[in-house]
Order: structure tokens, then C-alpha cells, then sequence
């Protein structure tokens, strides 16, 4: 839509060209970003999605491979499509005689034929910024593998969050003095470079500790009969954080969080009983379970607890908040 208003300074037969344009420019996106997902896959990695925004794409991965050589092909896989696509497409364009040299932009509100020679150029630019040392851009990401070779990936992704934040500070100050586009693309790479280094330092922390060393054993089961009036009393005077496990006939069915009881509550009132907002079929971890990969399954599943089950037995519950606290005391003790 904006592509299409800001072509309609020159008609609207350049309005429909400009929309075009960006159509085009984002199925290019879309081949991007399916390059990076079926390169994922191939080691084993789910991808559930892939978002577009208006500064390109995101594959939605459960866990980025912490193999370097894995990570350094996922991560060259986009801009080397994109380079691809630019590539063929200026031998295309010469191939049927345009002028492939020819950088007037205003060209596209005038004259269809300039439009493959700008899909091109704008996927080998897209190669090149992709390419940049930025995490979590794709250069960034090269850069934490090629460091992850030889440092601890800790250590590398520390270091390639860092390089990430110099350069949106450094895109934030040319978008004050040239593009304020360049502020939006500053802001996005700063908060993914500081969230991932968050996830990957909290992941190495929590490495060591098992679920049964900070499962909470204190959360007794609740009916599934019980209604929310009943349930609300029980919480002033329980022991449950964040997550209430659920039974039927006195067997576990699933968990109830505080977000689903305040919005059942909010819709439906206190009548409703707790076997219609229970989260059902959920998974659930071993006492024996690392902290680490109870972690990663949360970012996977996108999930703040689960139900801790021995030997087919609810013996607690491990929620977000457990890890948080675990990370914590870990990261006291190893710094003394």
C-alpha cells in the first residue's frame, strides 16, 4: 500500500507498478527465507513458520544448531539465493537487451521494463546487507560460527551479540542523518541481538542442573471438577506459581495457567469449572531432565511449564520462572 501512494505521484498506472514491485521483491523474501528453512531442516531443526516484515523476512526455527559448520550453512543459505536471484535475473535482463547498468530509480514509476533490472540490483543489496556482521542478521550469524570453532558458543554468541549492537547504533545514527528507515532496522537488530544473547547465556547457565533440582513439589493436583469461584479461593492460600496441575478421577490431564483462569474468568465468569480451560495433551519432562533442554523445549513449544511425571506419577511442576531463578543462584555461585 505504501509502495503503491508513493507511486501515485506520478499516476496510477505507476501506483500499480510500485505494488507490483514490492510483491515481487517480497516472494523473493519468501525464497530467502525457505532457503535458510530447508537448509535447517536438513540437520533436524522444525521451522514453524516464516514471518514478513517490512525489513524482510524471519524463519521461525525451534533451536538454532549449535554445530558451527550447521549454523555457517543455515545462516550463508539466504544471502546466496538472493545473490542467485539478482544474478540471473541481470542475465535475463541483458540477455533481452535492457540496460542493466542503468540505476535511475525514477525509472520505475515510468517504464515497466526497468522493473527486472531493479529486482535485481535490490536481491544483490539484499545479499550484501544480509551479509553484514550484524546479529542475529545472517553475517552476524557466520561470524558467531566462525567464532563457535574455536571459543565456547557462550562466548562466540556474547561477542557477535556485541558486534550486532555496535552496528545498530551504527545504523541508528546514519538513519538520523540519512534514512530514517535506518532506525526501525537499528531497533530490530539491537533487541534480536540482545533477546538471543539473553537465551543462549541463560541456556549455558542452567547447563548441569536436572528439573528435580528446582521443580516445585508443594503445587498439590486440583479436580477438574473444581469451579474458578473455588479455584480463586484455593490460590490465596496455595503454594502454586504460574501453573496448576489438573486431574480427573485422580489421574494428571493437564495444566491450568494463570493467564487461561484469568481470561476464562473474564469471559465466562466464576461458574465455569477448571476441566474447560485445562490445557490438555501438553508435554511433560522427567525429574531427570536437564534444566538446559527443558529450556529449549519451552522456546520450542512456546510453553512457560510443564507437568513433571515419574514413573507415569505428577510429581510437580517446572515453570519459566523455576529456570529464571535457577539461572540466577547458578550464575552467584559461579561467579564466586
Amino acid at each position: 500500500a505504501y509502495a503503491a501512494l508513493f507511486g501515485y505521484e506520478y499516476g496510477l498506472t505507476a501506483a500499480v507498478r510500485g505494488a507490483v514491485l514490492v510483491s515481487l521483491l517480497f516472494v523473493c523474501v519468501v525464497l530467502h527465507e525457505l532457503a535458510h528453512s530447508r537448509q535447517a531442516q536438513k540437520y533436524g531443526v522444525k521451522v514453524r513458520d516464516v514471518t514478513l516484515l517490512p525489513i524482510g523476512g524471519v524463519s521461525n526455527m525451534e533451536h538454532i544448531p549449535e554445530d558451527p559448520k550447521q549454523e555457517l550453512k543455515i545462516a550463508v543459505a539466504g544471502p546466496l539465493t538472493s545473490l542467485a536471484i539478482g544474478v540471473i535475473l541481470l542475465i535475463i535482463d541483458s540477455v533481452i537487451g535492457l540496460d542493466v547498468l542503468d540505476f535511475n530509480i525514477a525509472r520505475i514509476a515510468t517504464d515497466w521494463s526497468y522493473l527486472p533490472v531493479y529486482l535485481a540490483w535490490i536481491n544483490i543489496f539484499l545479499a550484501i546487507f544480509n551479509s553484514l556482521p550484524a546479529f542475529p542478521m545472517d553475517g552476524g550469524r557466520v561470524v558467531r560460527a566462525f567464532l563457535a570453532q574455536k571459543r565456547s558458543y557462550a562466548q562466540a554468541t556474547r561477542i557477535a551479540a556485541s558486534v550486532g549492537k555496535i552496528f545498530a547504533i551504527l545504523f541508528g545514527i546514519a538513519g538520523l542523518l540519512i534514512n530514517p528507515f535506518l532506525i526501525f532496522i537499528a531497533f530490530f537488530v539491537y533487541l534480536g541481538a540482545s533477546s538471543e544473547e539473553q537465551a543462549v547465556l541463560i541456556g549455558e547457565g542452567l547447563k548441569g542442573l536436572k528439573v528435580k533440582d528446582v521443580m516445585n513439589t508443594r503445587c498439590s493436583p486440583i479436580s477438574a471438577d473444581t469451579s474458578l469461584a473455588q479455584l480463586v479461593e484455593m490460590i490465596f492460600h496455595g503454594t502454586c506459581r504460574g501453573a496448576i496441575p489438573v486431574t480427573e478421577h485422580g489421574e494428571y490431564i493437564g495444566l491450568a495457567s494463570q493467564e487461561n483462569i484469568l481470561s476464562a474468568i473474564h469471559e465466562h465468569g466464576l461458574t465455569i469449572h477448571l476441566e474447560k480451560i485445562a490445557k490438555r495433551d501438553l508435554p511433560t519432562v522427567s525429574p531427570e531432565d536437564t534444566l538446559y533442554d527443558v529450556y529449549k523445549r519451552m522456546q520450542r513449544d512456546q510453553e512457560k511449564a510443564y507437568a513433571v511425571i515419574d514413573k507415569g506419577i505428577l510429581v510437580g511442576i517446572i515453570s519459566l520462572e523455576d529456570l529464571g531463578r535457577a539461572y540466577e543462584v547458578a550464575s552467584v555461585l559461579r561467579s564466586e
